[in-house]
């Protein structure tokens, strides 16, 4: 109860601030737990409406162990692997608008296909949430909260997306 106190406060404190998060510390085991069902039945569309969230991918070709992995096929269909991880945060219901940042015409191409928008970054940019930073300047977007989904997780859960974006809504000190 003292939790579900300060999470009321905080989601109605005035300060708008972007949070980055990355949602890849979370199992499908964890986010079925009793305790976060109930954090997810918790949200309200009021707050959906009146907060943003935007969900970007980091997608790079030049991988050091597997270069092209966002491109590999996945499924019975082939579909490539960032095609996967766009419609599973298209899928979270908090989300507003998706962003795969990559430095490859390719990937840029399949996750508009998927139905994301691509946004071309430098090649040399070294780390994901970098290149996350360098998007979000370039599409010249803001929002209540960035929310860093890994690009090599087909299977995420859009819940896990849309929990951890929930969760730094209505906790400023997260």
């Amino acid at each position: 109860s003292r939790r579900r106190r300060r999470a009321r406060r905080s989601a109605s404190a005035t300060r708008r601030r972007a949070w980055f998060a990355s949602v890849d510390f979370l199992s499908p085991a964890f986010t079925q737990s009793p305790c976060v069902r109930l954090r997810r039945h918790q949200m309200t569309s009021s707050v959906r409406a009146a907060r943003s969230v935007i969900a970007i991918i980091p997608s790079r070709f030049g991988s050091t162990r597997l270069p092209g992995k966002p491109l590999l096929p996945i499924g019975p269909h082939g579909t490539p692997m960032i095609e996967h991880v766009v419609r599973a945060t298209l899928a979270a219901s908090v989300v507003s608008r998706v962003l795969v940042a990559t430095d490859h015409e390719a990937i840029a191409a399949a996750a508009e296909r998927a139905g994301a928008e691509a946004i071309m970054t430098d090649g040399a940019i070294a780390t994901g949430t970098d290149r996350v930073a360098a998007a979000l300047h370039i599409a010249g977007a803001s929002a209540d909260v960035v929310v860093n989904v890994q690009g090599d997780e087909p299977l995420i859960p859009p819940g896990s997306i849309d929990l951890v974006a929930q969760i730094l809504l209505n906790d400023s000190s997260a």
